[in-house]
């Protein structure tokens, strides 16, 4: 069995039922599709059973999206259900799901009648959390399992001499500038570079990359030995093994990012789709920025639509998280063009924006309050963007800061320990104040997203345009032009900013 990771995800959706009164008792009604941890799941309602005529029962199910998809798949989930507005709920810890578990839930979650004050416009409200503990995957079939041979054949060659037709000379980051190795004793080098053995047709055959290198008639194709820089060496490492044995294990979002990275220089397609299958399982308030962003750098689709998802109903939390502040300007336009969710205001939308400007220039004016940081760890934020990333732009990483002053070397020792930080996390980082001309040219972008128009007249009078140096960004007199205009002639624009944010509806997908 290939056990793919020890996960702790979790995602809360929310089901609005409408026309209440006119479900039929007993009568078995399903949900819109939820995609999560790439399955598919529903919630499922009755309004009273045989068994249990007076009570709702609620049940999460997942369905498979191709005859045997869910063959060999095993996880330990929690659950949580609740009848929202309400005292009713319930909570499962740890229970298997698989083939042959398929469904969850509660007989008797609360009685109809408790329900019926709670009704809004003729419609209840339902919540369910779902977590996921453990997951397994065991691609091969209990049956044949003992008739099959588990182990590849080609694992005892991994890094073997015998019959090796090619090696690499692989040098870490540290090493990639001539300097720097010319600066390096004999030992020091030794230890920054090691070679690896391989076999050309076990490689060609899985990466396009090594295929290329090996048939392009360059001068690496007629070498022995060739040279790949700026890559750790347990890294490629476990690339040569999944080449010879098709498996791989991510263990975290650092080591998921690290793969993806290498995965993807070196095209090896199956280790780049899992490292963000891994990512997407892993999402959370923390890291959604950062895997935003990469998703958006390596053009995955998916993983990009999950992180949208996934703000569309936690944006209210996002904006006032410490993980807002070092989300980079692409990825705060695209979660702000969001259209239908459980959305902030756009005056709460707006504040986000210059709290997030004014980590990155002083002349921004801070409207309003801002949320303090629920916990110490609130400070902390995932590194991914800044450590792993930054190599592929070919950029500096930002040094990241929450508006704190960092504490002199003298004084470190009066200070308390530091809590023990998070694999994922550091602290203390300090953001370097981007160009001004950049800030502009950044936050001229971002606000095409606000829409201005849905704000009251009063808001954008005494906050809006009163601040000078936003009304200098360009195109925001137009923008406030616009939204006079809206309310001078009750909107008549067809312009999306003229459009108010829609909720999640019962026609829209979970």
């Amino acid at each position: 069995m290939n056990e793919v990771g020890h996960i702790k995800s979790s995602h809360t959706c929310h089901w609005r039922v409408p026309q209440w009164s006119q479900l039929r008792l007993g009568v078995e009604y399903s949900s819109p599709p939820l995609l999560f941890d790439d399955l598919k799941w529903s919630i499922k309602l009755f309004k009273g059973k045989t068994k249990s005529p007076e009570m709702l029962s609620i049940y999460v199910q997942i369905h498979e999206t191709s005859p045997g998809s869910l063959r060999g798949i095993r996880k330990n989930v929690q659950l949580a259900l609740k009848i929202n507005n309400t005292n009713p709920s319930s909570y499962y810890n740890d229970f298997g799901v698989g083939k042959k578990n398929t469904r969850w839930g509660e007989d008797s979650l609360g009685t109809l009648s408790s329900i019926i004050p709670f009704l809004s416009r003729d419609q209840v409200s339902l919540s369910v959390n779902i977590t996921i503990l453990k997951s397994e995957v065991n691609n091969m079939t209990s049956a044949a399992s003992t008739d099959i041979m588990t182990a590849s054949p080609f694992s005892q060659y991994i890094d073997s001499q015998d019959f090796s037709d090619i090696s690499f000379k692989v040098i870490e980051e540290d090493l990639v500038s001539e300097h720097t190795i010319t600066c390096l004793r004999d030992e020091q080098e030794k230890e920054n570079i090691r070679i690896f053995h391989g076999h050309k047709n076990i490689l060609a055959a899985v990466s396009p990359w090594f295929k290329i290198i090996f048939t392009n008639g360059m001068k690496e194709s007629h070498q022995n030995q060739i040279t790949i820089s700026d890559v750790r060496h347990d890294i490629f490492y476990r690339l040569l093994k999944y080449c010879y044995t098709l498996k791989i294990n991510i263990d975290g979002v650092n080591d998921a990012y690290e793969m993806l990275k290498a995965s993807d220089r070196f095209q090896i397609s199956n280790i780049r789709e899992e490292s963000l299958r891994y990512l997407r399982q892993e999402l959370n308030e923390d890291n959604i920025w950062d895997v935003w962003e990469c998703a958006d750098m390596y053009g995955c689709e998916k993983t990009t639509s999950t992180c949208a998802s996934y703000a569309s109903v936690e944006m209210k939390t996002l904006i006032a998280h410490s993980s807002w502040l070092y989300a980079q300007p692409r990825v705060i336009k695209m979660s702000l063009d969001i259209e239908v969710g459980d959305l902030p205001e756009e005056t709460e939308l707006y504040k986000a924006v210059l709290v997030w400007a004014k980590q990155r220039e002083d002349k921004v004016t801070i409207i309003g309050n801002i949320r303090k940081e629920r916990d110490e760890e609130g400070k902390n934020l995932s590194m991914t963007r800044t450590q792993l990333l930054a190599s592929v732009v070919d950029v500096e990483p930002l040094a990241i800061s929450l508006a704190v002053e960092e504490p002199d070397e003298d004084d470190e020792e009066e200070e308390e320990e530091p809590k023990p930080v998070k694999e994922e996390t550091v602290t203390h980082r300090v953001i370097n104040p981007v160009d001004p001309h950049d800030l502009r040219l950044d936050l001229a972008n971002i606000l095409q997203s606000i829409r201005f128009p849905m704000m009251p007249a009063d808001f954008l009078a005494n906050k809006v345009e009163s601040d000078s140096f936003i009304m200098s960004i360009n195109g925001m007199k137009d923008m406030l032009y616009e939204a006079y205009k809206y309310h001078a002639v009750l909107g008549t624009s067809s312009s999306i900013r003229c459009q108010p944010r829609r909720p999640q509806s019962e026609h829209d997908e979970l």
